[in-house]
């Protein structure tokens, strides 16, 4: 997003990074190939060399504005949703089911905005927001994700 005119908005979830699919019942041993291959041929030294010149490009257009104080107004939100990652059933295993994990970094859809990335993953969902906390409440991001257990119950229950 940092990448686009300043004219243009979107709340679409996109990555500059190298994409390797991961579906339900995938091989780890085809997934080590693809990223052997990529690494032999270069691709992680192309994706770095293009990331670089966009941030010098990027760094030579003035600034945005930066983000307005701490206010009541609407937050524009980003979910993310990196699915379900091969676990229990599959040859993907973890050490400890209980402590299986998604880690991801996002950037939010606005220097005001807020992105939450989830991943259903060893039989629960791993969540994590991304945010300016001199634009964005830390202490109401995390009121917000302590009560998403017992909203997504309650969601659930009307089903």
């Amino acid at each position: 997003r940092v990448y686009l005119p300043r004219s243009r908005n979107t709340l679409a979830n996109f990555s500059a990074g190298l994409a390797f699919p991961v579906p339900p019942g995938s091989d780890p041993d085809e997934l080590q190939r693809a990223l052997t291959a990529s690494a032999r041929m270069g691709r992680p030294i192309a994706n770095l060399a293009i990331t670089s010149v966009k941030t010098l490009a990027s760094s030579r257009r003035t600034a945005d504005p930066p983000p307005a104080a701490l206010t009541d107004v609407p937050v524009p939100l980003l979910h993310s949703s990196v699915g379900t990652v091969p676990g229990r059933d599959h040859r993907w295993t973890w050490l400890a089911d209980e402590r299986a994990r998604v880690f991801s970094v996002a950037d939010p859809p606005t220097p005001q905005g807020l992105t939450v990335t989830t991943a259903l993953v060893g039989g629960g969902m791993s969540v994590a927001a991304a945010y300016f906390d001199d634009a964005v409440s830390s202490a109401a991001v995390a009121d917000a994700l302590a009560a998403l257990p017992d909203r997504l119950r309650a969601l659930v229950a009307l089903t």
